[in-house]
């Protein structure tokens, strides 16, 4: 799904996909992520999801995906945990928290 995604074709959860925006559920959409990333390569769609899949995420796979859905699980977490704490937030940890 990921080679198609990233060769243009038309997802085919879109359905689905809608169907959550619709209820306003949150959700991480990776396949949209994908396709952001792989714009930034100039290889096949193939080469691309090589480089991430083995049948399941390979270790950069496992890498690249952490940081696709980090920003939208922080944004559902009230308190932000300490380390992603803005740097003014009482949270802070001596000021160092990443915001």
């Amino acid at each position: 799904m990921v080679s198609d995604a990233c060769a243009g074709e038309p997802r085919p959860d879109e359905e689905f996909v809608r169907g959550l925006d619709d209820l306003g559920i949150p959700y991480v959409d990776s396949l949209s992520a994908h396709r952001g990333d792989y714009a930034a390569f100039s290889i096949t769609p193939e080469e691309y999801r090589r480089r991430y899949y083995n049948g399941h995420y390979t270790p950069s796979g496992n890498h690249l995906f952490a940081f696709m859905v980090k920003s939208t699980f922080l944004r559902w977490l009230e308190p932000t945990p300490p380390a992603y704490a803005a740097k003014s937030s009482p949270l802070a940890v001596r000021g160092e928290a990443l915001a």
